[in-house]
């Protein structure tokens, strides 16, 4: 199979995607040099690339073994790819990433280092094609390969399709079976490949070259699946991207609310431990207490004091120290243990905590014109915070709010609906990306569509919670938010194939027969084409080539003995006494014998010689790049003892034998007019010569030549001029001696050259007739 330039572009841009993914699959990020990873596939599948990328970079032919390189590369795709994909559903023992690549760059994604599912069932399919390429028997087999080769091309237009529109936000599944834009855009590259070396091959044409209305058929079947499939994906991402806007702002908006309604329940919550340490009557007995002149009867109002304000503000324990840090009073139980504590800022020390709710214990500095007298510390239950935590209006079945606070490099975040209401710590991102959590504790605020701490696909909204170093998100299940859109789209897709198979109906059955129709029209004028080239440059009876096509073979024999310095040789062939047989034995005799002519001679010829019949029983024959005379003289021999042999023709063997003239470029002539007229000269010199015989072309051949055709123009006007003379010789009877009769010789006397002897006019005389 001869490769084309296109396909040879496809193995190149192949092996360079493939050296990109390679190089971007070691090395530091910061580095200039490296690829950006989601700009290059991973390493794998860069190395399927590379594989890929090398078979149509290798030579169709010898040596053996790099002509079976396409086959051996597809065996090494098709190996790599199913072990990657039994890795990936934990069906072999080993890690072949870790095999391969020792010690790999950490990446982002599901498959950092493997393939997703597509992108092994189409490495997979592609090596198969390339080890089934040179090696397609049967019929059966080609409509394999064919197969392959639009799956392949369907998952890579498909997949570059999902990434375009953002199937992943829609279907979560997708977001793990899916190629990276690199290689979706690779694979469609590399199928282009696979179909052009696919075209060029000779099983298409043996198997499946005699339908082209079938092709035709089948490419518009193709064309109106993938335009009918790439509209309703359209139609379905655009219902999804107005879907995700009013889903945004509505994340949006739910989290401002939730942040403001969350900071203000904290600053309640301390604004009522400041009222309660500015009590009048407090202040004046904590002043006492602090001056050490508390008496009985005022202690006992303390303690009344503290129990209304357990009774009536809701707090859960409360605690009074004077300015020296000695206990006046207390009600209540403090929280000592809890598994969450956040220390938040302001003008009190806060600390936000988790026991069976969230609580915020409060420290109160207790002043009298700007001298402190006591301190103040309460713990107060946040049972608004705990609604708010539970309350999902808007976020559906899975939606979820979660509030967590910094803890060194981790979080520790606040029961809710997505970590089972318990209390844990985790790290701020996954998978190498930050999770939303991690840029509302920076102190960003957005919206996105990410993976959550459960590597679940969430659209989430993020923000701090003023500046309480708290953060919150809002989120909700991508595949719960776009049920809707599924829903109709899975409504209309039974629509959407009854449509789509009305139209392969109706292809079927109108488009096919105008195809079948306009394919065999086109196909009988090519057909007529050809056979009137072929009888404008072939003999009609013996299917050699004419003068026409001889002339022109000549000339490029003789262009390139010139440029690359060899000889040409051209042969002049009659066959002797033809005319006998063709007027004894018939035509139909003649005709059959021309044919077994024919067929001998070009069985004594090389591969890149060629016979013509110019008319008649004459044929020339042509030797290009000789490099001795000595291999022109061998093949004439050949020629000759093939004639040796009789030609069985209608029950007869007939012997027939061949005069040969042979002359040679450069030396004998230049152009194509010379040398065919030197090699009739040579091949008359030949039958002078007693016929069955070859003679070379020489110089004064052809001054004979020129002597005799002026002689015999002469000779024809003789007569008129009565230059033909008869002489009489006398007949004599030996036994008597007396003249006993007359011979009458005819001469020829020229006025220039004389008396013309017998034997140089009697030959030209016969054979004008």
């Amino acid at each position: 199979m001869k490769k084309s330039v296109f396909i040879y572009a496809i193995g190149v841009a192949s092996v360079a995607l493939a050296g990109a993914g390679l190089l971007g699959g070691g090395g530091s990020p910061d580095d200039w040099f490296v690829p950006r990873p989601e700009f290059v596939p991973p390493p794998l599948s860069a190395l399927c690339f590379l594989l890929a990328g090398a078979a149509p970079l290798m030579p169709g032919s010898r040596p053996r073994l790099v002509g079976r390189g396409p086959a051996l590369a597809g065996i090494g795709i098709a190996a790599i790819a199913a072990a990657a994909l039994l890795q990936d559903i934990g069906g072999v023992p080993f890690d072949l990433r870790a095999l391969l690549f020792p010690d790999p760059r950490p990446a982002a994604g599901p498959y950092p280092l493997g393939m997703s599912l597509n992108a092994a069932t189409v490495f997979l399919l592609c090596g198969l094609v390339l080890a089934l390429g040179g090696r397609v028997r049967s019929k059966w087999s080609g409509a394999l390969a064919l197969v392959f080769l639009i799956s392949i091309t369907a998952f890579g237009l498909l997949d570059m399709a999902g990434n375009l529109l953002r199937l992943d936000t829609i279907y979560t599944w997708y977001e793990y079976a899916r190629m990276s834009v690199a290689t979706a855009v690779g694979v469609t590259v590399l199928s282009a490949g696979l179909w052009a070396m696919a075209l060029r091959s000779e099983w298409l044409d043996r198997f499946f070259g005699d339908r082209e209305d079938r092709k035709i058929t089948l490419i518009a079947a193709v064309i109106v699946l993938f335009v009918a499939l790439s509209a309703a994906l359209a139609g379905f991402s655009l219902m999804a991207v107005k879907t995700e806007e009013v889903l945004t702002d509505s994340l949006r908006i739910s989290l401002a609310n939730r942040l403001r309604h969350y900071q203000a329940g904290i600053e309640d919550a301390i604004g009522d431990a400041v009222l309660i340490g500015q009590r009048p009557r407090l202040k004046t007995l904590m002043t006492k207490a602090s001056a050490g002149v508390l008496s009985a009867a005022e202690r006992r109002e303390v303690e009344a004091i503290l129990d209304n304000i357990k009774q009536t503000t809701g707090v859960s324990a409360v605690a009074l120290h004077d300015v020296a840090a000695r206990f006046v009073g207390e009600r209540g139980s403090f929280v000592t243990e809890s598994e969450l504590r956040a220390r938040l800022p302001g003008a009190h020390p806060v600390t936000l905590f988790w026991h069976e709710g969230a609580m915020l214990n409060v420290s109160v500095a207790m002043s009298d014109q700007d001298r402190l007298i006591a301190v103040l510390n309460a713990d107060i239950p946040l049972p608004a915070l705990d609604r708010l935590m539970d309350d999902v209006t808007g976020l559906g079945k899975t939606g979820a709010m979660a509030v967590c606070a910094p803890l060194g490099e981790l979080m520790q975040c606040f029961p809710n609906r997505t970590n089972n209401f318990k209390v844990i710590k985790i790290k701020r991102d996954i998978q190498g990306q930050p999770l939303a959590m991690s840029h509302a504790l920076d102190g960003k605020t957005g919206v996105l569509s990410a993976l959550d701490a459960q590597g679940q696909k969430v659209i989430a909204a993020y923000g701090p919670i003023g500046n309480l170093g708290l953060g919150m998100v809002v989120r909700a299940r991508a595949a719960e938010l776009y049920q809707p859109i599924r829903s109709q789209f899975q409504a209309m897709l039974p629509l959407l194939l009854m449509l789509v198979f009305g139209a392969l109906l109706l292809l079927r059955w109108q488009i096919t027969p105008l195809a079948g129709k306009l394919v065999r029209e086109i196909g009988e004028r090519k057909s007529a084409e050809q056979r009137l080239g072929h009888l404008a440059h072939h003999d009609v009876l013996t299917g050699l080539p004419n003068r026409i096509l001889f002339n022109d073979r000549l000339s490029q024999a003789l262009i390139e003995a010139t440029r690359h310095e060899h000889l040409a040789a051209v042969l002049f062939l009659d066959l002797d006494r033809f005319k006998t047989i063709n007027d004894t034995l018939g035509h139909e005799v003649g005709d059959q014998l021309l044919k077994a002519v024919a067929g001998r001679l070009s069985e004594c010829l090389r591969a890149g010689d060629t016979v013509a019949r110019l008319g008649g029983d004459e044929f020339a024959l042509i030797l290009p790049d000789i490099s001795h005379v000595d291999h022109v003289s061998r093949i004439a021999e050949k020629v000759q003892s093939s004639f040796g042999r009789p030609f069985h023709i209608g029950g007869r063997d007939l012997f027939v034998t061949a005069s040969m003239g042979i002359t040679l470029y450069p030396f004998d002539d230049n152009n194509i007019d010379g040398l065919l007229k030197n090699a009739d000269i040579a091949m008359y010199r030949a039958k002078e010569q007693g016929r069955n015989n070859y003679q070379y072309y020489t110089a004064e051949m052809n001054a004979q030549a020129l002597e005799r055709l002026t002689m015999e123009n002469q000779l024809r006007h003789a007569l008129e001029r009565d230059e033909l003379v008869l002489h009489y010789q006398p007949q004599v009877d030996l036994a008597s001696g007396e003249i006993c009769g007359v011979e009458a010789m005819l001469r020829w006397q020229h006025p220039e050259f004389g008396l013309v002897r017998p034997d140089q006019f009697i030959s030209l005389a016969r054979k004008p007739g």
